[in-house]
C-alpha cells in the first residue's frame, strides 16, 4: 500500500512544481501574458496583380515565450504555402482591390492578431502608341516601367476623374511629347504618387512636358513623392489648376526655356524641395499657396530683358519656406501684387523678395502686398527685401513695395497637413 500511495503523490508534486515555476497569481491560477506590440512590415503597400510582397511580422512576449506567426489573407497565396513564419512572401491574385492581411501570433497558450491592408493595382499600360483614355474602374493603376512612359507627338492620353496612378520605379514617370488631359474634379481628383506607405520623396522621376508640340490640361491632380514634380520645357504649354503638389524632392513645378507657356492657378504647393522655378518662360501664378519648401518658394531667372512682364505672381500666399519667398536672378522682372509674403527663412540670408546675381536696372514691381502683420512699418518691410539698398556694388535695381497692404488679400491657408 505504501508503494501505491507514493506513486499517486508523485504526479501531484510534479504538477505543483511546474505551476510554481511558471508563476501563479494570488488566487493560485496560472498567469500568461498574450503576445503584444504586433506589427506587420510590408515591402510595398501597392502591388500589381500577380505581384509579390515581402511580409515581416513582429511581436513581443513579456513571459519570454517562443512565438509562432500565422498568416491569412482575404485573397492571394503565401510562400511557403503553410503561411507560418515571421517572414514570408504573399502573392497577389489577378483581382485588383484592397486585400486584408491578418497576422496571428501565438505563444502556445494565447493568441493576438493584427491586420494590414495592401492595395492590388491594375497594370497601367506599358506602351501608348495611339490616343486612349485611362478609365476610373474603382481601383488604382500601377506603372511599372523603369524609364518614363513616352506619349508620342500626336497622341493624346486622357486620365479620367478619380484615377490613381502608382509609379513603381524611382526612374519611372511620364514624358509627354503629345497631349495630356488629366482633368479631375473636386469630388473625384486624380492622383500620381510613388509606391510608399508614408510620405517620402524621390520615389519616381516626375511628369515631363517636352518640346513645342507638348500640351497638358491638368486639374484637381494630387502629385507627390517624385523627384521633379511637373516640368514644362522647350516650348511646351500647360494649364495647371486646383492641383496639390507635395513631398517632391526638387521643384514642384519648373517652367523652362523660351516658348514655354504655363498658367498655374489655385494650387497648393507645399512641403517640396522648392516651390516654382521659371527660366526664360511665360508663366502666370495666381491664387496659389506656396509654403513649407525646404528651399525658396518661387525662383525666376531671365537671361534677357522682356518688354512686358513674362511672369506674374498675383494673389498668392508665399510663406513659411526654408529659403526666401521669391528669388529673382539676372534680368527677371515679374510683377508681384496682392500676395501675402511672410515668415520665409531664418537668418540674414533669407528674405521675402531677394535679388540674387541680378543684372537688370529697372525697378521690380511689388506693390500692394501683405508682409506679415498689420502694423509693419516701411523700415520693417524694407528689411524683408534684398535689393540695391542692401548691396549697391553688385545690384542696380530696387524693389518697389509701396503702397503695401495692412491685411492679407488672400486666405493664409490652414496649418500644415498632418502626415
Amino acid at each position: 500500500m505504501k508503494t501505491t500511495k507514493s506513486r499517486l503523490l508523485l504526479p501531484a508534486l510534479s504538477c505543483a512544481a511546474v505551476l510554481l515555476w511558471l508563476g501563479c497569481d494570488n488566487g493560485g491560477k496560472f498567469v500568461n501574458s498574450a503576445p503584444s506590440d504586433l506589427e506587420i512590415t510590408v515591402s510595398k503597400c501597392y502591388v500589381v496583380t500577380g505581384g509579390t510582397v515581402k511580409l515581416t511580422g513582429g511581436a513581443t512576449d513579456e513571459d519570454g515565450d517562443s512565438l509562432t506567426y500565422y498568416w491569412k489573407a482575404t485573397r492571394g497565396s503565401f510562400i511557403p504555402t503553410s503561411a507560418i513564419g515571421d517572414t514570408l512572401t504573399w502573392r497577389a491574385s489577378s483581382e485588383a482591390g484592397t486585400v486584408t492581411i491578418t497576422l496571428t501570433v501565438s505563444d502556445g497558450i494565447t493568441e493576438s492578431s493584427t491586420t494590414r491592408a495592401i492595395t492590388v493595382c491594375a497594370q497601367f499600360p506599358t506602351l501608348i502608341s495611339t490616343s486612349r483614355a485611362i478609365e476610373n474602374k474603382g481601383y488604382p493603376y500601377i506603372l511599372t516601367n523603369i524609364t518614363p512612359l513616352r506619349i508620342a507627338s500626336g497622341v493624346t492620353l486622357t486620365i479620367e476623374p478619380g484615377v490613381t496612378i502608382i509609379i513603381d520605379s524611382a526612374t519611372g514617370g511620364f514624358e509627354i511629347y503629345g497631349h495630356l488631359i488629366a482633368r479631375g474634379t473636386s469630388a473625384l481628383g486624380i492622383k500620381m504618387q510613388g509606391n510608399s506607405c508614408t510620405s517620402l520623396s524621390g520615389l519616381w522621376a516626375g511628369l515631363y512636358l517636352i518640346e513645342g508640340n507638348s500640351q497638358a490640361t491638368i486639374e484637381n491632380l494630387d502629385l507627390s513623392m517624385s523627384t521633379d514634380g511637373i516640368q514644362v520645357s522647350d516650348g511646351a504649354a500647360a494649364t495647371i489648376r486646383s492641383c496639390k503638389l507635395y513631398d517632391n524632392t526638387n521643384m514642384a513645378i519648373s517652367v523652362l526655356n523660351e516658348g514655354s507657356v504655363v498658367s498655374i492657378r489655385s494650387c497648393e504647393i507645399w512641403d517640396n524641395g522648392a516651390g516654382i522655378y521659371v527660366r526664360n518662360a511665360v508663366t502666370a501664378i495666381k491664387t496659389s499657396s506656396i509654403k513649407y519648401s525646404s528651399g525658396n518658394g518661387v525662383e525666376v531667372d531671365f537671361s534677357s530683358d522682356t518688354e512686358l512682364p513674362a511672369v506674374t505672381i498675383d494673389s498668392c500666399t508665399i510663406g513659411d519656406n526654408g529659403g526666401s519667398g521669391i528669388v529673382l536672378s539676372e534680368r527677371a522682372a515679374p510683377e508681384i501684387h496682392y500676395c501675402a509674403i511672410f515668415s520665409n527663412g531664418e537668418g540674414e540670408s533669407a528674405y521675402g523678395i531677394k535679388l540674387d546675381a541680378y543684372a537688370a536696372t529697372d525697378t521690380v514691381r511689388a506693390e500692394n502686398n501683405f508682409w506679415g502683420y498689420a502694423s509693419m512699418t516701411e523700415e520693417e518691410i524694407s528689411a524683408l527685401i534684398y535689393d540695391k539698398a542692401d548691396n549697391p556694388t553688385y545690384l542696380h535695381a530696387y524693389v518697389s513695395f509701396t503702397p503695401w497692404l495692412r491685411a492679407s488679400p488672400v486666405s493664409l491657408a490652414p496649418p500644415r497637413r498632418k502626415m
